[in-house]
């Protein structure tokens, strides 16, 4: 009997990567991921950095 669930492939080896997969088993990029999201979570741009809309008045 063939399983085609997502265990059974899973379990197969033929889903090699997610993003759950890729979050435990590439623990060197988690400290470049964590520096990026603190990054944009607490350094978003000042406003003086966006630039201003150009009107075409």
């Amino acid at each position: 009997m063939l399983d085609d669930t997502d265990s059974g492939w899973l379990n197969k080896g033929y889903i090699t990567y997610t993003v759950f997969d890729g979050m435990w088993n590439a623990p060197q990029y988690e400290t470049q991921y964590r520096q990026f999201a603190e990054l944009i979570v607490v350094a978003p741009p000042a406003p003086s950095d966006i630039p201003a809309a150009q009107g075409d008045d």
